[in-house]
């Protein structure tokens, strides 16, 4: 059996009694997708008869990003996130607790943004679209081939949050998050005209572009915003 930072990955034995003949091993596939296994390396308790030779020691994961074997999921989040070739663009939302609206002043609103705009920085990714509602947040972020990838930039966003904004509290957003991969500019425009309609939707704003905490006015209205990056690319 292989497993992979303690947790079974290629395949599980169970004992599956036949008849009245001595128990046979059946084997049954189980995917873990987890970025917090994913960069552990493979440990080896049994061997595999398909690929790990008896007597040979542990495989171990490269850790090179130029080496021709390093596993493109390491550079997935934790689900099941598209790899799109040299431009990868995800619709994102993210949740608090129990969608209970932490971000219900324009203060916290504009600590959030901030957060955003330095986790855009630091992680050097493009910002198409967004917008910040008390209780979620949704994004359109393009994602550079090599980079660090999508998880740690959400990663930092919540943490940074949480420790900024509401130091006191044990957690303020639901774990993970959800993505959708954008393959088309008809998608990307569906995509945007979601998010920007949001506080409307939701009866914070009666036109989309009137809503300050999101990129409709730089869409809409032509306005400048150094957070966003305008157009399909």
């Amino acid at each position: 059996m292989i497993l992979w930072g303690g947790l079974p990955v290629a395949s599980i034995a169970t004992l599956v009694p036949r008849g009245d003949t001595a128990p046979r091993l059946r084997l049954r596939t189980h995917q873990i997708q987890s970025d917090r296994v994913a960069r552990r390396h493979l440990r080896v308790t049994s061997p595999d008869p398909i690929s790990v030779p008896r007597g040979d020691p542990a495989p171990r994961l490269p850790t090179t990003r130029n080496s021709a074997s390093y596993p493109a999921y390491l550079d997935m989040p934790t689900r099941g996130r598209s790899q799109l070739g040299d431009q990868r663009i995800f619709f994102v939302t993210t949740t608090t607790k129990a969608f209970e609206n932490s971000f219900d002043t324009p203060n916290r609103l504009q600590k959030l943004k901030d957060i955003i705009a330095e986790a855009v920085r630091r992680h050097s990714v493009r910002l198409y679209g967004y917008v910040l509602m008390p209780n979620h947040i949704h994004l359109l972020v393009g994602i550079e081939t090599g980079g660090l990838g999508l998880s740690p930039f959400m990663r930092d966003i919540k943490s940074m949050s949480w420790c900024l904004i509401f130091p006191n509290r044990p957690g303020i957003w639901m774990a993970g998050f959800d993505d959708v991969a954008v393959f088309s500019e008809e998608q990307f425009r569906i995509k945007l005209t979601y998010i920007h309609n949001n506080p409307v939707r939701a009866g914070l704003a009666t036109e989309p572009e009137a809503y300050r905490y999101s990129s409709a006015g730089v869409w809409l209205r032509g306005e400048v915003d150094d957070l966003v990056t305008t157009g399909f690319q």
